[in-house]
């Protein structure tokens, strides 16, 4: 059974309520009522399919929350793994240029490796004692203070309080 979308509802439910108001004979308004009966147990069917796709739904949300919490442990590692590597590279780096200061090697299956030093790379320490020419300030609206105002009856260019957005709440049967 194929039921109407939510818009389809809302306009049958309007319909009949304006149906409804204008009244008409008794078989007319039993005829509205029952319309009205068959309405209500769409709109629970619709409310019944809405609440397995949001289930569904919410199950992808936290498999895909899972997933990517895998890759972000997996990413760490990488991250952890290059770290040692750069130590190590380092280390022998070191060692090197304490031994013979060669910076080339060859190992015995041919392989040459380099020890290499990379172009100076920019550490901040504390980014409070930076001098404003070398900051970037972009410009953020207080939407906290901009809401409070507009509460207050002040006016804000360029901004209106809209209207709240209607929420569709489920809680499972005890």
């Amino acid at each position: 059974m194929t039921l109407p979308t939510g818009y389809e509802i809302a306009a049958r439910a309007r319909d009949l309520l304006a149906r409804l108001a204008d009244g008409g004979t008794d078989e007319e308004v039993d005829a509205l009522l029952a319309e009205e009966a068959a309405l209500h147990e769409t709109t629970a069917a619709k409310l019944a399919a809405y609440h397995a796709i949001i289930r569904r739904a919410e199950a992808e949300a936290a498999l895909a929350k899972e997933v990517s919490d895998q890759w972000a442990a997996l990413a760490r590692r990488h991250l952890a793994a290059k770290s040692r590597v750069r130590a190590m590279a380092q280390a022998l780096a070191e060692a090197d240029a304490a031994l013979s200061g060669d910076r080339k090697w060859r190992l015995d299956d041919g392989t040459s490796v380099y020890f290499t030093t990379s172009a100076p790379s920019l550490r901040i320490d504390d980014e409070s004692r930076i001098p404003a020419a070398f900051m970037e300030f972009v410009p953020q609206p207080l939407k906290g203070e901009i809401k409070a105002a507009l509460k207050a009856g002040q006016h804000v260019p360029g901004c209106v309080l809209a209207d709240g957005a209607v929420s569709l709440a489920f809680r499972a049967a005890k």
